[in-house]
């Protein structure tokens, strides 16, 4: 049976909300800031809900590639997709973006499913240490968005 290792992270960009929600909804550029991912490539879809991603992504144990789908999309305001298991570990992310002092508060909870041997504690172990390590792909995308105009 899957178990669930929900984490949550938060992040102030001084950007305007529509284009650090147009670059986060675009998973193509999750490469440039979130350094475990390697490869996102847009299978079908505008970008909104029903959208297919290909991903390769490393992981502990060295990469794996699975596919997303975009499950929600509120233009400006909310972005969510899920995966099929993919080494054991069920992707799935939802990000909250709202106005703050001229930029925006982006919220990403990443409720993570795990199975099989990514169950076992220590392996379930890297994957917490791997999902932690969140806080320096989130100064990535904030500082990737603030460098530009």
């Amino acid at each position: 049976m899957p178990k669930t290792k929900t984490f949550k992270f938060n992040i102030d960009i001084n950007k305007p909300v529509p284009q650090v929600f147009a670059y986060v909804a675009n998973l193509e550029t999750s490469p440039k800031y979130e350094l475990p991912m390697l490869e996102v490539k847009k299978l079908s879809g505008n970008g909104q809900v029903g959208t297919k991603y290909a991903f390769k992504r490393k992981i502990p144990m060295g990469s794996t590639k699975g596919e997303v789908t975009v499950t929600d999309y509120v233009q400006d305001q909310k972005f969510a997709f899920e995966g099929g298991w993919a080494g054991g570990v069920k992707p799935v992310c939802i990000v909250d973006f709202s106005p703050k002092s001229g930029g925006t508060a982006v919220t990403f909870t990443l409720p993570m499913q795990v199975k099989g041997i990514a169950a076992y504690p220590p392996i379930s172990w890297l994957f917490a240490s791997d999902m932690n390590k969140t806080g320096k792909w989130l100064q990535n995308l904030k500082t990737n968005r603030e460098s530009t105009k």
